[in-house]
């Protein structure tokens, strides 16, 4: 948890002559990046490649130590959008996941 509330930075906020971002005279603060991001290629992959690679989904219990094993579980969601487009587009969305049995 952080000790407080998050907020964005600013030249004056946090108030503190220590900060790397302060400017007592409180002007805008100039950009120190720019990140730009370039799609080079997509990936069509089917489903089945995600699908539950044969996980069991019963509880199990490590007999070693009896405790609960993490087991990593993958399902496959495909999304349709066809609002103003000629033809449908397919997304593919691996969600992957790690839950306690």
């Amino acid at each position: 948890m952080p000790q407080e509330k998050i907020r964005r930075i600013t030249a004056s906020t946090p108030n503190n002559l220590q900060s790397p971002f302060y400017d007592p005279s409180g002007e805008a603060m100039k950009p120190v990046a720019r990140l730009t991001v370039t799609r080079q290629r997509v990936y069509d992959k089917n489903c089945s490649d995600y699908e539950m690679f044969g996980y069991s989904t019963a509880p199990y219990t490590n007999p070693e130590k009896n405790s609960p094993v993490l087991r990593s579980v993958t399902y496959c969601y495909t999304h349709r959008h066809s609002s103003n487009l000629k033809d449908s587009t397919t997304f593919r969305i691996p969600l992957s996941f790690l839950y306690p049995i």
